[in-house]
């Protein structure tokens, strides 16, 4: 028997939720092999299922894989060689996984065919779409299969909950279609002096608090905590809906619904600091942190002379104060400063007085 050169397919490597369990796992084409058999002479080679689904043995012969387990090839490997190398020890088991091919398409940025192995999951190829439309609707993802028929997938649930089961395993084959929503029955939009307004899909159904754990929100300070709804009464006139945080989960949103969501109100700095101006508010930030971005305090400023006005009409006073959303920071003159400029105000009286008696004495 000649020995064979070994690692001859360079295997790349496939990242694995799990162990792949060979019992399971459906043999194709493209998948590789490693067999060794141990006996007058060391033999270990690879091979791989051809496209007509036979696994070819060097020295020993071919075997039909057709739907069969990994565990399955394994076993019918070991029984052809057994039958002709009877005392010889031999293994065979997986060494490398094949791609298969499956199409995306719908609402997506770049439907096409993929390359994924069968262990990818859903999420794995909508990664490869580059992005989703806004308009695309998860909760009725399809995938079309020949053997079992379409299936419809509520993607959301994974997205959001972790719901495995809506992220199923792909197969050889799969044509997946991710549906455009429907703009007068699934749709609403969101606008505000938060955010630009946007159309964004909703399932029957959702909750203002399950469209809020899930809504991406932009960079410009949203107020999440209150929103307001403008809903159409089928009457021509609009319902307004103001709805605090603490009840997101009793509003149930209806497609057509407006959702506005206001800014985060800016924090103001003024007074002895190098950058006076606006700075948006960041939670767990204190007067210091606010004084940093407005680029420190002047020469003729105090960390110790520190004021905050609240929208309520509180005074805080202290560089340590927590601030809220709406604070005023001033910052004040130090004593030092004040005295100086005191003293030089009253040198300036005592010398306008002196030339206005030097006038009078003259007269």
């Amino acid at each position: 028997m000649p020995s064979t050169n070994p690692y001859l397919v360079q295997v790349p490597g496939t990242g694995l939720e799990q162990p792949v369990d060979p019992a399971e796992y459906l043999v194709g084409p493209g998948d590789i092999f490693m067999i060794s058999i141990v006996g007058l002479r060391p033999y270990l080679v690879e091979t791989t299922v051809t496209p007509t689904q036979k696994l070819m043995i060097p020295d020993i012969g071919s075997v039909n894989v057709e739907n069969m387990t990994a565990e399955e090839v394994a076993q019918a490997v070991l029984n052809k060689i057994e039958a002709m190398y009877p005392s010889y020890v031999s293994d065979c088991f997986l060494y490398g996984i094949r791609e298969i091919r499956v199409s995306l398409s719908g609402a997506i940025e770049k439907p096409a065919l993929y390359r994924v192995t069968p262990l990818a999951r859903l999420s794995d190829l909508l990664a490869f779409g580059d992005s989703l439309r806004a308009n695309a609707a998860l909760h009725r993802v399809e995938i079309r299969r020949a053997a079992e028929g379409p299936l419809i997938i509520d993607f959301n649930e994974y997205l959001y909950h972790g719901d495995l089961s809506n992220n199923p395993v792909l197969q050889e084959g799969d044509q997946v279609n991710v549906p455009f929503s429907d703009i007068s029955t699934e749709m609403i939009i969101i606008g505000g002096m938060a955010t630009i307004a946007q159309y964004f899909t909703i399932k029957p159904g959702e909750s203002l608090l399950t469209f809020m754990e899930r809504w991406d929100s932009p960079k410009n300070n949203p107020n999440i905590n209150v929103v307001e709804i403008h809903r159409k009464d089928g009457k021509g006139s609009v319902e307004k809906i103001k709805v605090t945080a603490d009840r997101f989960d009793e509003v149930v949103l209806k497609p057509g619904d407006m959702l506005y969501v206001d800014r985060i109100p800016a924090v103001t700095v003024i007074g002895e600091v190098n950058e006076p101006g606006r700075y948006e508010y960041q939670p767990g930030y204190s007067v210091t942190d606010y004084i940093a971005q407005a680029s420190g305090i002047t020469e003729d400023g105090s960390s110790k002379n520190v004021s905050i006005n609240r929208l309520d009409g509180q005074k805080m006073q202290g560089i340590k104060t927590m601030i809220e959303p709406g604070d005023i920071i001033h910052i004040g003159r130090s004593f030092r400063t004040t005295l100086v400029g005191q003293s030089g105000l009253i040198q300036v009286a005592i010398a306008v007085f002196n030339i206005i008696l030097i006038a009078i004495v003259r007269l």
